[in-house]
């Protein structure tokens, strides 16, 4: 707007001199109005460009200062991503130590979902307090009982120190098959509570049980009375998992034959 002006001004001082004559005496004024109709356009136009320089100025500062604020924001940003990534990565480390624990071979525990994550929890639960609550009676009674177990996805290591922990006798067998652990058979004179016991083991490290039952009644085998096997059932892949709750809350376990 102010080189509008100042040109308006030009234009209007040219037009004025055309009808001036400083060399008319009554006209002794015309000569210093000139100089003034040129001069004051020419000041305004001094004063509007430093002006228009002082706001450049005050904006380049202000952006600078605006810069200088953002990399600061940017830099705490990527400190906080920092330590969230650190904390996050403190945590999962955590997490896995704690599901190695559990029976989790380093495998199982690095792609363990949050589900499994509070499945295992929840068995822990019941597992630790069996074993705080296991007398030296309760452990001698387990004794006759065996483990057969043919390791598959877990650490054989941290169930056989469970078991053995709560009293029972352990005997790791070679995996048949190639389908994951999913089955647990038991003898007619194995406790109920004894069978929980094992299958909260065995969930507390990942096992996905499908199914818990005693073995076939038409083919008794005495040395089957006090075991307790586990192992794969191709015919239970499929099925549903059977949860922490309904083991604990089990009254039985049975078969339809």
């Amino acid at each position: 707007m102010e080189l509008w002006f100042t040109q308006a001004w030009l234009v209007a001082s040219g037009l004025i001199s055309l009808f001036l004559d400083p060399k008319n005496r009554k006209s002794w004024w015309a000569k210093p109005t000139l100089v003034l109709l040129i001069i004051l356009p020419a000041g305004l136009a001094i004063t509007f460009g430093q002006q228009r320089a002082e706001s450049a100025r005050q904006q380049a500062l202000r952006a600078e200062e605006q810069h200088r604020k953002d990399q600061l924001e940017i830099a705490t940003l990527q400190r906080q991503v920092r330590d969230v990534d650190d904390n996050v990565r403190d945590a999962v480390t955590g997490i896995k130590t704690i599901l190695l624990g559990f029976g989790f071979t380093p495998e199982t525990a690095a792609a363990a979902t949050e589900e499994q994550i509070e499945i295992s929890q929840k068995a822990n639960t019941l597992v630790k307090t069996a074993i705080e609550t296991s007398d030296a009676s309760s452990k001698s009674e387990r004794q006759r009982i065996t483990v057969q177990y043919f390791p598959k996805d877990v650490d054989p290591v941290v169930i056989r120190n469970t078991l053995s922990s709560l009293g029972f006798t352990f005997r790791e067998g070679t995996a048949q098959q190639r389908g994951a652990t999913n089955a647990i058979w038991f003898g007619q004179d194995v406790p109920l509570s004894d069978v929980k016991l094992v299958a909260l083991t065995l969930v507390r490290a990942g096992v996905d049980l499908k199914t818990i039952r005693p073995f076939r009644k038409s083919h008794p085998v005495p040395d089957r009375n006090f075991l307790i096997q586990v192992g794969t059932d191709a015919e239970f892949s499929g099925k549903t998992s059977i949860g922490v709750s309904e083991i604990a809350n089990a009254t039985a376990f049975t078969r339809p034959d």
